[in-house]
C-alpha cells in the first residue's frame, strides 16, 4: 500500500488491495438527492471484495488557499446546514459498496461512473418502504473509521479522476471490471451449488459487463406500445418506436429513440448522457440518427434543437434542471459554434464559441431582486478557450474566426483520426477520402489479426504513396524500396497475400494483390493505364521482374465495374475484404460481381460500423458464387 493508511478494518478474504489518491466523489441517491463531497480530494480503495472512498480529517488551517476559499463560500451560502447537494468533509468521510451491488460501470472521459442497486423486484420493495434519500447515514457520519455501507437502495456514484494520468485511469477501470466479474462468477457458482442441494429455483442477478474495455450499462426494456407502427432494435442496443408512417419512408416522423449504446455519436458534446436518455423527433431511416427537429432528455437536462446528418445544428436550447438555467446556443456538428446565451434567476452570460471553445468577449451579469436588476458586470476575453488580456483581443481577427465553419474530430482508431469534413465522404454521392479507406481497412486488419496472424499483409494508401509516389502513372514516378518493404520481400514465402490499396494519381482507388509470384489487379474502372500500374508495382518484386514470362504473371481480374464516378473507394474496400474472407483461395478464383444496389448498401454498412451501430464489422457475404448477401 506504499505506506498509505486507510481508516477502516479489512473484511474477511480481502487480500488484494489497491489505493489511488487525489480523487473527488459525487453521489446521487433516491429522490434526486445529490452529494458533492467538497472541498478535499480523497482516496479510492479498490479490493477484490468492495470499492471504498475515504479521506482523513483536516483542520481549516491545513487547507490550501483554494480549498479554504471554497469552504468559506459553502458556509456563507448554506450556513452550517447539511445540504444534500454539497457536503463539507473536514471531519473526514468514507463510504463503500460490494461488487454484488454493482449493476454497471463505465469510464466516460475522466470520470468513473458506478451504478449500484438491487434486482428490479427488490428495488420496488425498497422504494415503497423508504421515501428518504438513502444518504442520511452518510450525512450524519462524523468519523471515516465508521465507514458507511451503501447497502440498500439505488445510487449513481461519480469518481473524478482528472488528476490522474490516462494509464492510471485505465488501471482503475480494469481492476473494477476484473473484480466485479470474478465476484459475479463466484456468486453464480455458489448459487448453482445451492440449487443442486435443494433443487429450488434461485433468481440470480444479471450484472452486465462488456467484453474487453467497455462496460454495458443498464439497458431500456420496451414492450411494444399501442399505435406503434415500427419497433426497431438496432445492433448498438438503441430502441426506436415510430408512431406514424406518413411522409417519406427514409424519414421517420414522430419517433422515440431510447439510447442504450455507449457514446452515441449524436449526443451533443455538452449534453450529459445517462442511462435514462431518450430522443424524440425525426430520424433518418438509413442510419437511424436524429434528423430535423428533435429533443434529447433525461432527468438532469433536455436539449431541444435541429439536427442534420445526426448532429445538432443551428440554434438549440438546453435546460439544466438542477441548476435552473436555460442556454441558447448555435451548434455545428453537435458542438457549440457561434452565439451563446445563458440565463438564470441570478445571472446571465453572453459570449461566442468556436469549435466548442470560448472565443472573444465574455460578458457575465449578476442580477438581483424581482425586477432582475443588473448589479454587476464582468468582462473577460478568450482565444481558443484561454483567457487573454483586453489588449491581446483583436476584434477583427475574432470576427474572422467566428465566421469559419467548425472542425470536430469524430472518430479515432490507432493513428487514424477522422474529422467532420472527412466523415461526409461516407454519404452516398460523395468521394471517399483516402483516410476513410485506410481507417476502415485498419478495423478489418485488426479483426482478422488473431484469426490469420501475418498470413495477409496490407499496405495502405499512405504506405503505397511512399513507395510509388502519388503520381504512379507519370514517367517521373520512381519506386522507393524502404526498409519495411525489403523485410516484406524477404518474408514473401510466409505471406499468403500481399495487398496494395492505392490512390492512383490522387484520383482513383484500386487494389493489387501479390500471391504465389503472381500480381493481380482489382480495378472497378478498368482503363489503358492498368498495365502501366502493374509494371510499376512489379518493380519491387525481384522474382517477378526477372521471370521470363513476367507479363503473363500480371493479371487484370474481372471485377464488378462501378457505374458512377464516386464509388471506387467503396469497391476497393469490398474487393480487399474478400481477400480476408477467402484468404485460402487464389485471387482470381474469388467471385467479385456485385450490383450497384449492393454497393449502396455496403456504403451504408461501412458508415454504420464507424458510428458503432453494426452487428458485425463485415457484411454478411454468402459462399455462393451467384450472390453476396448483405
Amino acid at each position: 500500500m506504499n505506506g498509505i493508511a486507510y481508516p477502516f478494518d479489512l473484511l474477511q478474504n480481502e487480500d488484494k488491495l489497491h489505493l489511488f489518491q487525489n480523487i473527488k466523489a459525487k453521489i446521487y441517491g433516491q429522490n434526486d438527492a445529490q452529494i458533492s463531497i467538497e472541498p478535499i480530494h480523497g482516496s479510492l480503495f479498490i479490493t477484490n471484495i468492495r470499492i471504498c472512498w475515504f479521506n482523513f480529517p483536516k483542520k481549516i488551517e491545513e487547507l490550501s488557499p483554494q480549498e479554504r476559499q471554497l469552504v468559506e463560500t459553502i458556509q456563507d451560502k448554506h450556513g452550517q446546514k447539511k445540504e444534500l447537494w454539497q457536503q463539507l468533509n473536514l471531519n473526514g468521510k468514507s463510504f463503500m459498496f460490494l461488487y454484488s451491488r454493482l449493476l454497471s460501470h463505465g469510464l466516460q472521459g475522466n470520470k468513473l461512473r458506478c451504478f449500484i442497486g438491487e434486482l428490479e423486484a427488490e428495488d420496488d420493495i425498497y422504494v415503497q418502504q423508504n421515501k428518504n434519500t438513502g444518504l442520511e447515514d452518510f450525512l450524519e457520519q462524523e468519523n471515516p473509521v465508521n465507514i458507511v455501507n451503501l447497502e440498500g437502495g439505488k445510487y449513481q456514484i461519480e469518481f473524478d479522476l482528472q488528476l490522474l494520468d490516462k494509464q492510471t485511469q485505465d488501471e482503475i477501470f480494469d481492476l473494477v471490471t476484473e473484480y466485479s466479474i470474478n465476484q459475479k462468477e463466484s456468486n453464480d457458482s455458489e448459487e448453482k451449488n445451492q440449487k443442486e442441494m435443494n433443487d429450488e429455483k434461485i433468481n440470480t442477478k444479471n450484472d452486465k459487463f462488456s467484453q474487453g474495455n467497455k462496460a454495458i450499462k443498464n439497458i431500456y426494456k420496451i414492450i411494444k406500445p399501442p399505435n406503434c407502427k415500427r419497433l426497431l432494435l438496432r445492433p448498438n442496443g438503441n430502441i426506436i418506436i415510430n408512431y406514424v408512417e406518413q411522409g417519406d419512408y427514409l424519414i421517420f416522423r414522430k419517433t422515440q429513440l431510447y439510447v442504450n449504446s455507449q457514446n452515441f455519436i449524436s449526443i451533443p458534446v455538452d449534453f450529459e448522457q445517462t442511462n435514462q436518455t431518450v430522443y424524440e423527433g425525426g430520424i433518418d431511416g438509413i442510419h437511424f440518427l436524429p434528423y430535423g427537429k428533435g429533443l434529447f432528455r433525461n432527468k438532469y437536462c433536455q436539449f431541444d434543437g435541429q439536427f442534420k446528418d445526426g448532429f445538432a445544428s443551428d440554434f438549440c436550447t438546453i435546460e439544466l434542471n438542477q441548476q435552473k438555467c436555460k442556454i441558447q446556443c448555435q451548434y455545428q456538428w453537435g458542438q457549440r459554434h457561434g452565439v451563446y446565451e445563458e440565463e438564470s434567476d441570478n445571472y446571465s452570460i453572453e459570449c461566442y464559441y468556436q469549435n466548442n471553445l470560448k472565443e472573444g468577449k465574455f460578458i457575465q451579469k449578476q442580477k438581483k431582486g424581482d425586477n432582475q436588476n443588473v448589479i454587476q458586470e464582468k468582462y473577460q476575453y478568450y482565444k481558443n478557450g484561454t483567457i487573454i488580456t483586453k489588449k491581446e483581443y483583436n476584434k477583427n481577427e475574432y470576427q474572422k474566426n467566428i465566421n469559419q465553419k467548425t472542425t470536430r474530430y469524430l472518430l479515432t482508431h490507432q493513428e487514424f483520426t477522422i474529422s467532420n469534413n472527412i466523415f461526409k465522404g461516407f454519404n452516398y454521392g460523395e468521394w471517399l477520402n483516402q483516410l476513410c479507406v485506410d481507417y476502415y481497412l485498419q478495423l478489418v486488419i485488426d479483426y482478422y489479426k488473431l484469426a490469420q496472424g501475418q498470413s495477409i499483409k496490407l499496405l495502405n494508401t499512405i504506405e503505397c504513396q511512399e513507395i510509388f509516389s502519388s503520381l504512379i502513372t507519370t514517367k517521373e514516378s520512381k519506386v522507393v524500396i524502404f526498409p519495411q518493404l525489403m523485410e516484406i520481400n524477404l518474408k514473401l514465402s510466409e505471406i499468403d497475400k500481399l495487398i496494395f490499396i492505392m490512390n492512383v494519381d490522387r484520383s482513383h482507388f484500386l487494389v493489387l494483390v501479390y500471391q504465389n509470384e503472381y500480381l493481380y489487379m482489382l480495378n472497378s474502372l478498368n482503363n489503358k493505364l492498368d498495365q502501366v500500374i502493374l509494371d510499376q508495382v512489379a518493380k519491387i518484386f525481384p522474382k517477378l521482374k526477372r521471370a521470363e514470362k513476367g507479363k503473363e504473371k500480371m493479371k487484370i481480374v474481372n471485377v464488378a465495374q462501378q457505374t458512377n464516378t464516386f464509388d471506387c473507394g467503396i469497391h476497393s474496400i469490398y474487393n480487399t475484404i474478400l481477400q480476408y474472407k477467402y484468404f485460402n483461395k487464389n485471387v482470381d478464383e474469388i467471385e467479385y460481381q456485385v450490383t450497384k444496389k449492393m454497393m449502396e448498401k455496403f456504403r451504408i454498412h461501412i458508415k454504420n460500423v464507424l458510428i458503432n451501430d453494426y452487428a458485425h464489422i463485415l457484411p454478411q457475404i454468402s459462399d455462393s458464387k451467384q450472390n453476396h448477401r448483405f
